[in-house]
């Protein structure tokens, strides 16, 4: 036999007072009994079927829970007194936490006796304390200096109800009441907002206004209030119709009719009632109903015309019906145009262009959104089409740099296009885009030519000037004529000839002979003579001209003539000592200037000198007998040179007086040496 030692209860339960929402548990601690104790809760006597375990969980702990609380332990046997125990019951309270209803918000009039604004606390700890303060900034919190006072104004600050007297408007405001539980000891909290407004009475600032329409527009009647308590509420009538159909009765401060006819012509007015039952009403509001509206019945013309066209031009609208002062206001491109445009008439005196653009005419009446307008009138004044940079007449282009060729021009109608035209000879034919520039790259050759341009504005063309656009160099001469010398037998003619660069457009040739014209302009840089003949001698130079320069040829010299002719050759001779001998020679023909050289070769000897001036004669004066020799002389121009006859000239010593007799034999023995020598002398000539 086994015996287990009695279940035994060592810590009960505990008891109390709580607050909703707090952590609650309940717990017991036993021992002793037969193997695993058990645990059944109860509450009021009343098994929970909360789990088998040493404590209740009652969290978050509620107004629910409360009641009595016991627990009854047993083990395996669970036979009473040992084997199965109860707690004593224990009280538990769970109270709601503090919380503060009220104040409601309040509108009142300015100048009400009292207002009282009220709080109902519920919840904590019995015992409530009260401060009621004036929240300046809504913070939600008492704040320094906001706590209010028993005093005329304000009476029950520390109760539940404050009454605030002798309402003014700056006793709007937000109230609030401090509220602490057990006696001032507890917790305190804040009230929500009680809003006080204060309101001025009722009044109407703003009455509906009478107005005028036409047949099938809207009008819109408003009303507007100051003061009154919210909300107001509103009751419009027509003096003939009283008030108004629920359909058309609106629920504010506005009364919207639309598709008006003439059976809404009334007097209208609105009753307006506020939530403390004060009433106003507005005035009479008129609304007359137009039986001949306002319509356009002429509408302006546009026109494009050029400024000389006419002295001025006319905008004009008619109209017809309307009420009240009819009005105009004339615009331009959307913005009020110049001048006097208030008129049903607007003139255009002088035509310029800047009036040009889109003119419409606004028409209106005293019916208000009664604004008509006529249709776009469009007007456009120019000025004919002048080019301010105009083509110039000739460009040299060089190979080198890009030409562009443009125009600028002022005035002109509408849009204006372009059409360039190029000219080589054969026709103009269109060339380039539709712009004012004409790009031509690095000119050559081939683009040389007239260019213009045919701008066209909506009426008129007008051409530009013909610009003649060269394209190459400058003009220059490479090669000059060179000099001739020609004999009249060498040939048949001679040329002359001039090399330049390309210049600009063609070169043309003028060839000159001593400043007097031989050949006319032509285009051949090479000059050939007709004949050649010592007629055509000459100084020749070419003046070569192209489109841009004129320039002028070096001189050549042209020589034309005979060949050197001797007609008279020296003769020799035998002289005595202390003689004199002239030497002469006569010629024809020859090119240029005629040079002598005279020569000596004396006997028996092979050297020979230069002899004399440069003369057809040459002189021995005062002859010795070293002057016996060969004579001879050499006749040059400018291009060659000839050898006259040679001769002998021979010098003896002086005969003496006692020797006369021999003379005679001497003479006759001289002679007949000379003879021979002559003849051997004319063979030598011969042969050299």
């Amino acid at each position: 036999m086994v015996v287990y030692p009695a279940v035994n209860i060592v810590q009960s339960p505990m008891g109390g007072m709580f607050n909703k929402g707090d952590n609650l548990v309940l717990s017991v601690k036993a021992t002793g009994g037969k193997g695993k104790l058990h645990y059944v809760w109860k509450r009021n006597n009343t098994s929970l079927s909360a789990p088998d375990m040493p404590y209740l969980l009652l969290s978050p702990a509620g107004p629910e829970d409360n009641g009595s609380y016991s627990v009854e332990v047993y083990d395996e046997i669970g036979t009473a007194p040992f084997g199965r125990v109860e707690t004593g019951s224990i009280e538990i309270f769970v109270q709601n936490t503090l919380s503060v209803h009220g104040p409601c918000p309040v509108w009142v009039y300015e100048g009400t006796v009292a207002v009282p604004l009220v709080v109902l606390p519920s919840g904590g700890t019995p015992g409530y304390h009260y401060q009621w303060f004036k929240d300046e900034n809504n913070n939600g919190e008492l704040d320094t200096g906001e706590a209010l006072t028993n005093s005329v104004k304000y009476n029950g600050v520390d109760t539940n109800t404050l009454t605030i007297n002798n309402i003014l408007l700056n006793d709007t405001g937000i109230y609030r009441c401090a509220v602490t539980d057990n006696d001032g000891t507890g917790t305190t909290i804040i009230s929500p907002s009680g809003y006080l407004h204060v309101q001025e009475k009722l009044t109407i600032i703003l009455h509906p206004e009478s107005t005028v329409r036409n047949p099938g527009q809207s009008v819109l009647f408003r009303v507007e209030t100051s003061g009154g308590i919210q909300p107001l509420v509103y009751k419009w009538y027509g003096n003939s119709q009283g008030l108004l159909k629920t359909a058309l009765q609106p629920s504010g401060k506005e009364l919207a009719l639309s598709n008006l006819t003439e059976t809404n012509e009334d007097l209208y007015f609105v009753q307006i009632q506020d939530a403390g039952y004060r009433t106003v009403i507005s005035n009479n509001a008129q609304l007359i109903i137009v039986d001949n509206p306002l319509t356009i019945t002429t509408y302006p013309v546009g026109i494009h015309a050029y400024t000389d066209e006419f002295p001025t031009y006319t905008l004009s609208v008619g109209t017809e019906g309307g009420y009240g002062t009819i009005q105009f206001l004339w615009l331009r491109n959307g913005e009020p145009a110049p001048g006097i445009n208030n008129q049903p008439d607007y003139v255009f005196s002088p035509l310029a262009p800047e009036l040009s653009g889109i003119y419409t005419c606004q028409v209106w009446d005293e019916v208000p959104d009664n604004t008509l307008v006529t249709d776009d009138a469009e007007i456009l004044f120019a000025e004919h089409m002048t080019y301010t940079k105009n083509l110039e007449p000739v460009i040299f282009a060089p190979y080198n740099e890009s030409l562009t060729l443009s125009v600028s021009l002022n005035g002109g109608m509408g849009n204006l296009s372009y059409q360039w035209w190029y000219d080589q000879g054969n026709g103009a034919t269109e060339i380039g885009a539709n712009t004012t520039v004409l790009e031509l790259g690095y000119p050559t050759k081939e683009q040389d030519g007239e260019y213009y341009i045919i701008s066209q504005d909506e009426r008129e063309s007008l051409q530009s000037n013909v610009c003649r656009v060269y394209a190459g160099e400058n003009l220059a001469i490479t090669h000059h004529p060179s000099n001739v010398m020609l004999y009249t037998d060498e040939a048949e003619h001679f040329e002359l000839n001039v090399e330049t660069t390309d210049g600009f457009g063609t070169r043309q040739y003028t060839w000159y002979k001593d400043e007097e014209i031989v050949l006319e302009e032509n285009p051949s840089p090479l000059y050939v003579s007709p004949t050649l003949e010592e007629s055509l001698s000459g100084d020749y130079y070419v003046r070569v001209r192209d489109a841009k320069d004129t320039l002028l040829s070096n001189i050549a010299h042209v020589l034309i003539g005979q060949r050197i002719t001797i007609t008279l050759q020296p003769q020799g001779g035998s002289i005595t000592e202390g003689d004199t001998w002239t030497f002469s020679v006569a010629i024809t023909g020859g090119l240029g200037d005629i040079h002598y050289q005279w020569k000596y070769q004396p006997n028996n000897s092979t050297e020979i000198y230069n002899i004399g001036d440069d003369a057809p004669q040459f002189i021995i004066n005062d002859a010795a007998l070293e002057d016996t020799g060969t004579y001879w002389v050499e006749i040059s121009d400018d291009k060659s040179t000839i050898q006259s006859n040679h001769c002998l000239l021979t010098v003896s010593k002086a005969i003496s007086a006692y020797n006369i007799g021999y003379l005679g034999l001497l003479i006759l023995l001289i002679s007949v040496i000379s003879s021979v020598l002559i003849t051997r002398r004319s063979g030598y000539k011969q042969s050299y």
